[in-house]
């Protein structure tokens, strides 16, 4: 994901015993790209802390204050990358518990306001949004997160995303985030999928 140039064939095949030419190379990443819909860029929780602050944080919005807390919301997701038990929240929940950590340093009058809109919305589950606070907790030395009533959350657990698979069981049964969902993950990106599992 952080490489911007095109990778040369010969850093490709280096010391190996298959040889690949160009046309065969480009006919695979065709194949990878058409099985991802050409969704390669990953989805991280600093994708949606413009949403966040967009749609939840209450008004006035100052940038200045804004840009305080994003500033200080990115630099506690970059600390916590690290903890593995991060990787069990999705970006959303991560983004979220990281920007209401920043507001409750930066902007603690603006917080209970803020707390309530993210609790509100609809993308958020309210316990994992708690859980993912008191890991940022110990691992940032900041606030943990607390909310009210649980939301059903409905960010994706992979490229794929969750619009793609459909199971028996009622959409509105899944969390994003549940060990059932991550597992359906793993399945969709272990093979091919069956008529049975796409809509």
């Amino acid at each position: 994901m952080q490489r911007v140039d095109a990778i040369s064939m010969d850093y490709i095949q280096r010391d190996e015993e298959f040889m690949f030419d160009a046309v065969t190379i480009q006919r695979m990443e065709r194949v990878v790209l058409g099985a991802l819909e050409w969704r390669a860029r990953s989805v991280t929780p600093l994708a949606f802390l413009g949403f966040f602050l967009s749609a939840c944080f209450p008004p006035p919005r100052h940038l200045a204050l804004l840009d305080a807390v994003k500033e200080r919301a990115v630099d506690l997701l970059l600390r916590a990358q690290p903890e593995v038990k991060m990787a069990e929240f999705s970006p959303s929940v991560v983004a979220a518990s990281a920007l209401l950590a920043a507001a409750g340093e930066i902007a603690v009058a603006h917080l209970p306001a803020f707390q309530a809109a993210v609790a509100a919305c609809p993308f958020v589950n309210s316990e994992k949004l708690r859980e993912c606070g008191e890991v940022m907790a110990a691992v940032c030395g900041v606030v943990g997160v607390s909310l009210g009533p649980a939301a059903s959350a409905e960010t994706p657990v992979t490229v794929l995303g969750h619009g793609h698979y459909r199971s028996a069981s009622s959409e509105s049964d899944r969390t994003v985030g549940s060990a059932a969902n991550v597992a359906d993950a793993k399945k969709r990106c272990m093979g091919p999928p069956s008529q049975s599992q796409w809509g």
